[in-house]
Formats: C-alpha cells, sequence, structure tokens
C-alpha cells in the first residue's frame, strides 16, 4: 500500500525541477519580448498593460476563488507588504532597467536574485543554507561572469547603463523578498489566492505612480505587436510562471527555487542568436554549462532523494 508512495515523491521532485526549468525558458523569452515591445512602447506603460491583461484573472484569485480563506489581519498586512516591497517593486525598477541593459547583460543581473534570497533567508532564519547551496550559487556567478565578460563589446546593438544595471539588481531584490516572504503564508491560504493578492497590489502600487502617463496615453497609437507582446508577458511570463514559481516554493523552499533564476542568461543568449542574430561567444557557452553545473549542485540533494525513492 506505501509501495506508491516514495515513487510519488521521485514523480513530485523530477515535476517541480522540470516545472522550473519551463519557467525560465518563458523568463528569457519574455526578455526579448520586452525588447521588442519597447520599440514601440515605453516601460512603464508596457508594464501597466500587461498587469492589465492579468487584472481580472487577479481579482478572481484574490477574492472570488471558491477555496479562498479569509486572511488575518496581521496576515494581511505582512502579505500588502510583499506586494508593495516584493512585487511591487519588482513592476516598478525590472521594466525600465531591462528597457535600459542589453539582453544578455539584463538576463545576466537577473540571476542576482539567488543571492538576495540567501541574504535574506540567513538574516530572517527561514530556512537552512547548506555548503551545496552556497557552492552552486557561487559556479553560476562566475558562469555569468563569463557571459558578461563578452557581452561588454563595442558596438553591441543595446545600449547599457549605469541606471539600467542598478534598476534591474532592485527589482531582482524585491523579487527576491517576494521568494523569500511568500513561503511562510503557504501552508495557511491557497497558493493561487495569495498569488492573485500580492499581485494585485503590485498593480494599485504599480498605478499609483503611473497615474499621470497611464491617464493621457494614446492607447490607439499603440500596435498590435505591443499589445500582443503585453499579453504574452502579463499572462504567462507574469501571472502563470509565478504560480508555478510559488508552488515549487512551497515543495523545495526559496533558496533552491531562486537559483533557477540564473539559468535564464543561457536562454537568453539562445533567443539572442535566434530573433535578433547575436551569435554568441565561445566564452558565453562555457559560462552557460558552468551555470548549469552550478544549479545541478545546488539540486543534487533532491536528485539524490529520488534516486533513494527508488530502491525497495
Amino acid at each position: 500500500m506505501n509501495s506508491t508512495t516514495p515513487q510519488k515523491r521521485k514523480t513530485s521532485i523530477i515535476a517541480t525541477h522540470a516545472t522550473l526549468l519551463g519557467i525560465t525558458i518563458l523568463w528569457s523569452f519574455n526578455n526579448i519580448v520586452m525588447k521588442l515591445s519597447f520599440e514601440h512602447i515605453g516601460a512603464n506603460m508596457f508594464t501597466f498593460l500587461r498587469l492589465v491583461f492579468a487584472l481580472p484573472f487577479l481579482i478572481y484569485l484574490a477574492f472570488f476563488l471558491p477555496s479562498h480563506v479569509r486572511f488575518d489581519k496581521r496576515d494581511l498586512v505582512g502579505l500588502t507588504f510583499v506586494g508593495i516591497f516584493g512585487f511591487g517593486f519588482f513592476q516598478l525598477f525590472f521594466p525600465v532597467g531591462i528597457d535600459q541593459t542589453s539582453p544578455a547583460i539584463g538576463g545576466i543581473l537577473m540571476a542576482t536574485m539567488p543571492m538576495h534570497v540567501v541574504v535574506i533567508s540567513l538574516i530572517f532564519r527561514f530556512e537552512s543554507i547548506t555548503k551545496r547551496i552556497v557552492t552552486g550559487i557561487f559556479l553560476t556567478l562566475v558562469g555569468l561572469a563569463c557571459i558578461s565578460f563578452v557581452s561588454r563589446v563595442p558596438g553591441q546593438q543595446y545600449e547599457t547603463t549605469l541606471q539600467g544595471i542598478i534598476f534591474v539588481v532592485v527589482a531582482e531584490l524585491a523579487f527576491a523578498i517576494n521568494t523569500t516572504f511568500i513561503k511562510r503564508y503557504l501552508h495557511a491560504y491557497p497558493l493561487l489566492q495569495l498569488t492573485g493578492y500580492v499581485m494585485f497590489i503590485s498593480f494599485l502600487f504599480f498605478s499609483l505612480f503611473n497615474i499621470e502617463p497611464i491617464i493621457h496615453t494614446d492607447y490607439s497609437s499603440i500596435p498590435v505587436s505591443a499589445y500582443l507582446g503585453a499579453a504574452y508577458s502579463g499572462l504567462i511570463a507574469l501571472l502563470g510562471s509565478n504560480i508555478l514559481w510559488n508552488k515549487a516554493i512551497g515543495k523545495i523552499g526559496s533558496a533552491k527555487t531562486s537559483v533557477y533564476a540564473n539559468i535564464p542568461p543561457v536562454f537568453v543568449l539562445l533567443w539572442s542568436m535566434i530573433l535578433l542574430d547575436d551569435i554568441p561567444h565561445p566564452l558565453a557557452l562555457a559560462g552557460s554549462f558552468i551555470i548549469i553545473i552550478g544549479v545541478v549542485i545546488v539540486q543534487w540533494g533532491d536528485f539524490k532523494d529520488a534516486n533513494r525513492s527508488r530502491q525497495p
């Protein structure tokens, strides 16, 4: 009767990591979609549109889900904090930062998020950080340094500014706040409800800071391609991916989940090559391989657990 339990555990572990890998592909493609959309529409307005596409689903998940659980007042304050300083700050800074960095550099800077998670987890003692996790994250940073080195070349198509770099790093710190603090509420409330509420608060926060351009924009002048890009970014890269991301946090923890944020640069190189005719340097390919090794090291405990579950 209990013989199926180890197999179910193995399947769950594999499914979680496969899902996270799929999310990194969607996020890396989102970087390219955003860069192409920014040729027709400003970063802030793009962010507003992608949030608008997701808004009906956010309201339903946050307040009308059949399995809705009434928020405790203290938890409501905490989740509002996450919605503002986590996802809200991410919405404010990330698109502008991506707009002011090259696709490769933007993808690289996204990978600072796992280090933020490690620091936050250590400060607040949310979960234990092992030497293996630190080693794996360090290796991914080495790989990112290789990619960064060959990305800073003269005549590149997209300019990278200091403000852009700072904005992406701040945005990733905000996303790390979301990744670490959301875990403490997953045992008390439905995953979909938490995700919907936090993202709904981020929509209100972002709109408050951008009320003037939101009111005065001529929406009829925005091309269909930009709307399609915002729809993909809002429904797939933002809403769908973050629901799955939060589910993975509940399964394997914040630190192990966050290291997958170091994979998008690998796929950004691939998308840049396919869509932007940007052929990667051999050192960038080597860096990508090092990143993959680092991710495997961080997740090695889960892989061993999956293999043990096969033993009779």
